[in-house]
């Protein structure tokens, strides 16, 4: 991510109403899926600590958290998150059946193998642990903000489903996250359309700050979405598509060393 980009998201993270909707699903499908205080967790991509804050404050104990930026960890540290590392999300550093669950939202689409990531992530996960992948939906909807973001690609929910399945975690739900903000995102992405491979100024994108009341107003629209994707209710499209995926894996690692990690920033 380019640095003038990272900046602004560090700002907006706590409080945008995009962030703080995410952020509130993926505690919800935690809990739905039965993953309680005395869960193992960790977050993949977990920038300054927003969701692991959150999930503190809920009662959870044993919390890690991996980001490849240096800022973004050291943010972490000041944020009162102690087990904070940098490294590679594609293959984090811990032994093999370490955690519970795994969480990464928006980070595959970061990592040029996504089938390698996702089985280095499988490899974390105990017998029958889950992991939670949010990641951006359609091709199509390529932008301007996905070349800032480094992207390398976005999803349907079917080849979300294919990557997860082909590396040993199969989907117990999958759904379309946003649908809320599609229709204007498909009116500005037709507005200016972005080839693939076009170069812009690095820094551009559509991370914006939000009047208040806007920011509130959508704030509300999302967690209506949430509400009705707890009932069990699947939206046939939106920006994002997302995935609770269990390990089928029958083996369990032994755990040599429970903290399992290589390299720590401080």
């Amino acid at each position: 991510m380019h640095p003038v980009h990272e900046a602004r998201y560090h700002e907006l993270e706590e409080n945008h109403c995009w962030f703080k909707a995410r952020r509130a699903i993926v505690v919800d499908l935690l809990k739905q899926w039965g993953r309680g205080p005395d869960s193992s967790i960790l977050e993949i991509g977990c920038s300054a600590g927003p969701l692991l804050k959150r999930l503190a404050a809920d009662g959870y104990r044993d919390l890690t958290g991996v980001d490849i930026s240096r800022r973004a960890i050291r943010l972490c540290r000041e944020n009162g998150i102690p087990h904070a590392y940098e490294m590679d999300g594609a293959n984090p550093a811990f032994d093999d059946a370490r955690f519970d669950v795994v969480i990464a939202s928006d980070v595959l689409e970061h990592l040029a193998d996504d089938n390698r990531a996702v089985a280095n992530w499988q490899r974390l996960l105990k017998p029958g642990g889950i992991a939670i992948v949010f990641v951006p939906a359609y091709n199509w909807l390529w932008s301007l903000h996905d070349v800032v973001n480094q992207h390398y690609r976005r999803y349907t929910r079917r080849s979300l489903a294919e990557v997860l399945r082909n590396n040993g975690l199969q989907p117990v739900r999958l759904g379309y996250w946003n649908f809320t903000l599609l229709a204007p995102v498909v009116v500005a992405r037709c507005v200016n359309p972005l080839p693939p491979r076009r170069a812009k100024p690095a820094g551009e994108g559509d991370l914006h700050a939000l009047a208040r009341p806007i920011n509130i107003a959508v704030h509300r629209l999302l967690q209506m979405e949430n509400w009705l994707l707890k009932t069990g209710f699947n939206f046939p499209c939106g920006i994002s598509t997302f995935a609770v995926a269990r390990n089928v894996s029958s083996s369990a690692a032994a755990v040599a060393n429970p903290s399992g990690v290589l390299r720590a920033c401080t």
